[in-house]
């Protein structure tokens, strides 16, 4: 390491690491660092870690370079998600319209059912009618043809009477 070269060194007052630069060599395993706030401090060469910006800058670019890569991922499997989830909710939908269809076409045909059962009891009713009416007609016309020879007796004039 060598003067001015960026940092990161224990503070032994708190003994966090803060940012600064090498002021000085003061031991063979013992540096003056200046921090970045001002501050002065003696600090051994293992409480010190050197920075290389370039290398810093190519991890932050290939760090970067990742998040993007992993973010587009992101994006494709959450839209292949969503689209898989639109899919199966288009596919619940359509089964729940087809079975509204069934429902509404089962009670159309129950109307029409209770319409024709309807029909049929006033058939049935005014068969029933008919088969009374006719029945009370045969009759007369039974009792009409009984009369007719008696009264045919009665108006006839047979001699020798």
């Amino acid at each position: 390491m060598s003067k001015k070269d960026p940092v990161i060194a224990r503070w032994s007052v708190n003994g966090l690491f803060y940012p600064g630069k090498i002021a000085e060599q003061l031991r063979k395993n013992a540096y003056a660092i200046k921090f970045d706030d001002g501050e002065k401090s003696t600090v051994t060469v293992k409480n010190i870690f050197r920075l290389n910006l370039e290398k810093e800058e190519e991890l932050i670019d290939e760090y970067e370079r990742r998040e993007e890569k992993l973010n587009d991922e992101h994006i494709k499997h959450v839209e292949k998600l969503n689209t898989q989830y639109e899919r199966r909710e288009e596919k619940i939908i359509d089964k729940h319209r087809k079975q509204i269809d069934r429902d509404e076409k089962v009670r159309e045909l129950r109307r029409t059912l209770r319409s024709l059962e309807r029909a049929l009891q006033e058939e049935r009713e005014l068969n029933a009618r008919l088969q009374t009416r006719l029945r009370k007609m045969l009759k007369e016309q039974e009792e009409a043809q009984q009369r007719r020879p008696a009264d045919i007796r009665r108006t006839l004039v047979v001699p020798g009477d």
